[in-house]
């Protein structure tokens, strides 16, 4: 799966109700965040539309990046005259597009939640005089085929608590959590397999197998980094193991002393 995400706002834009917070710095910080947590699930590649936090990109640019992707989200916080207003806002497609409602919802009530607003979420579209998207970046998103793609609105930066709220750096982090957790789960995603380092114990280790980390591993003539180098493995190679004595295990090697070659377990996993 490819996912577009887009800082709606570069550095210093939007100041807000409380001193010091500013919506480009904010979702900047929030779409990092998006991003790391989506790459922990299988198969799934995230681009970002600013490769930095200063530049100022156009809409349809930001828009035009959400070719060959199966989903566009661009963050901001909202704004309007009345300071009262916190709730969550999510505007998707002007059409319902396969369906866009479902999964804008549920990112809206994951928003709210999380945020604890006062106020019921809300979803919007806006049509502009051509009858087409109204947003720039939606319009540019669908112009490439994108089957879903949304502007998330987190709170009103006209709102002291949700200024509050979204300046620490905890929060953005639940906040990422909870819609990435909602993505994964619409989309069936799995989480990646997490790699547990094997403990190296003397003693026999017949039967099992280990795969090489290292992008190249010498297999030497005996137990240490002064023998003689016999040949080299390849990373990702499988190999049978036999004995292990201080970090360093035997395995059966045609050219060794009594057919065996000797490995360092620093480069190897057992599988």
């Amino acid at each position: 799966m490819k996912i577009c995400i887009d800082a709606g706002h570069y550095k210093g834009y939007n100041s807000g109700a409380v001193k010091g917070y500013f919506e480009g710095n904010v979702v900047w910080s929030l779409s990092n965040l998006q991003k790391k947590y989506l790459e922990e699930y299988e198969g799934v590649k995230v681009v970002l539309t600013r490769s930095d936090i200063t530049k100022d990109l156009a809409l349809s640019s930001r828009g035009a990046l959400a070719k060959g992707c199966d989903l566009f989200i661009s963050n901001h916080s909202n704004a309007c005259d009345t300071e009262s207003v916190d709730r969550a806002v999510v505007i998707h497609a002007y059409d319902n597009l396969n369906n866009a409602k479902d999964l804008g919802l549920k990112i809206a009530n994951a928003i709210s939640d999380t945020m604890g607003l006062k106020q019921k979420p809300q979803l919007m579209t806006r049509k502009n005089n051509s009858g087409g998207e109204y947003y720039g970046v939606l319009r540019g998103a669908r112009a490439t085929g994108c089957p879903r793609f949304y502007i998330l609105e987190h709170g009103f930066h006209t709102n002291k608590a949700c200024c509050n709220w979204l300046l620490k750096e905890a929060n953005l982090e639940k906040l990422a959590k909870a819609e990435v957790e909602v993505i994964a789960k619409y989309y069936g995603l799995k989480k990646k397999a997490t790699t547990v380092p094997t403990v190296w114990k003397n003693g026999s280790y017949e039967g099992k197998k280990a795969r090489v980390t290292a992008d190249v591993l010498n297999v030497r003539e005996g137990r240490g980094t002064n023998f003689k180098v016999l040949g080299k493995l390849k990373k990702g190679e499988i190999i049978n193991l036999s004995y292990c004595l201080d970090k360093w295990v035997s395995i059966a090697y045609k050219g060794g002393k009594n057919g065996m070659g000797y490995i360092h377990t620093d480069y190897l996993t057992i599988i």
